[in-house]
This record gives C-alpha cells, structure tokens and sequence, in this order.
C-alpha cells in the first residue's frame, strides 16, 4: 500500500478559501439538482415519445390494411410559445433484403413502383458468390478480374516465414472488381441486396399516394421495425 507524502499546513486568505469551499458546496448541489431534472425531463420525454409513436403507428395502419399509409417525420406540439418536435428519422442501411415477396427485391419493387421512385429510395449491391474453384478458373483465363490474397492464418506457425508457394492452400482467390466481374462473366453467381438510402422516412412521406398503396406493407413493416425518435425543443418559427 503507498503511503501518503507528506503534507504542510498553511494558512492562506480566508476570503478565498471561504469562497472556494461556498462556491465547492454550491456546485455539488446544483450538479445534483441537475442530474435530479435530467431523469424528471428523460421520463417526461418517454411518456411523450410513447405517445407520439402510438400516432405514428397508427397513421401507418395495420399490416394488410387496404389503405395507403400515412407517413410524417415530424410531429410537432406547440406550447406556451415554443415547439416541441418528435422527429422520426431511420438511418441509411438500416434495411438490407434480398426478397419481397418470395421474389428478388431488386426486380420487384421497380416494377411496383417505378425505377426512379426506386433509385430515390434504395441502394442495389450486387455480390459475387462464386466457389473458390470458379475463381481459380476465371483466374486462369482473367486474372485482371480474379487474383489472389495469401492468408497467413491457414499456415502453421513455424511455416509462416516461408514462402507461399510452399502451401497454395494458403492462397485464397478473391474478386478485383465485382462489377467487371459480373459483366464478363455471364453464368456469374452472385447475390444482390437492396437496402434502404439516406433520408428514407422523408422521401417515402413524398410518396404519390399510389406509390405508398403498392408498397404498404414494406412501408409498415419497415418503419415500425427500424424508425427511431428524438424529441427536441425550440422555438416556433415566426411567420
């Protein structure tokens, strides 16, 4: 256990030290009162947050109801000359899918909706899926699509100063470029995803109402999944 170095006792300026300890004290129970409103405004916050989803839920609608979802980022509750937000929002790739409806996500929700409608909304990546044995003959023939990276944790410890042509297992072949790849190779396996873009609660809310009605279940399943809250407080703007 150390021991505690020795100290000198000095008397100083009472005045200062008086108001240093005054000024400790007053800091200790403001910062205590603080945290105590913190928790009062975090749990009026939720009680507020709690409700606003309830409406946000229900201006989606049940899945399977016949009817276009509504959708709003914003709900706003003036009060006392200030505006209380509850902002929805939902992060870029908060959804990635392969299917809709048992079919590929990126051939259907084109056709439901539109290419453009869909290139506002979405993100198309497509993958390579190959075997290792594909991409070791595409190398023979493309190495400019298919090289090799050499993975040094396939080897045993006292290989690993040697050189990789010693152990081609070691050698793992990957894809350059999985665009070039899937163009020039026709019979390529791949697997491509759709996953939702930037600002998707907002440019769904800008929907045409036919849009919203093919897509209305997506909708509801998506936002009520991955749609967060944050409540914010401000001022109302003037006119």
């Amino acid at each position: 256990m150390a021991t505690k170095a020795p100290a000198k006792s000095i008397t100083g300026n009472a005045k200062n030290l008086s108001t240093i300890v005054e000024l400790h004290t007053e800091v200790n129970e403001l910062s205590t009162e603080l945290n105590f409103k913190k928790n009062m405004l975090k749990e009026e916050t939720e009680i507020l947050s709690a409700e606003s989803r309830s409406i946000f839920n229900i201006d989606l609608g049940a899945v399977g109801t016949e009817e276009a979802p509504e959708v709003f980022g914003n709900h706003e509750y003036p009060v006392d000359g200030r505006l209380i937000t509850v902002n929805y929002k939902m992060k870029a790739g908060g959804l990635t899918f392969t299917q809709v409806g048992g079919r590929s996500a990126h051939e259907v929700l084109p056709e439901l909706i539109g290419e453009k409608e869909y290139k506002k909304l979405f993100v198309t990546q497509t993958t390579v899926k190959e075997t290792d044995e594909k991409l070791e003959e595409v190398h023979s023939y493309r190495p400019d699509l298919v090289s090799h990276r050499f993975d040094y944790s396939k080897l045993p410890d006292e290989a690993k100063v040697k050189l990789g042509k010693e152990y081609p297992e070691a050698h793992t072949p990957y894809v350059v470029n999985e665009e070039a790849y899937v163009e020039a190779i026709k019979d390529a396996v791949t697997e491509t995803t759709v996953t939702t873009g930037a600002s998707f609660i907002e440019k769904v809310s800008k929907l045409s109402d036919e849009s919203k009605f093919k897509l209305r279940d997506f909708i509801r399943k998506v936002l009520g999944a991955k749609a967060t809250s944050a409540v914010k407080v401000g001022n109302i703007a003037s006119a």
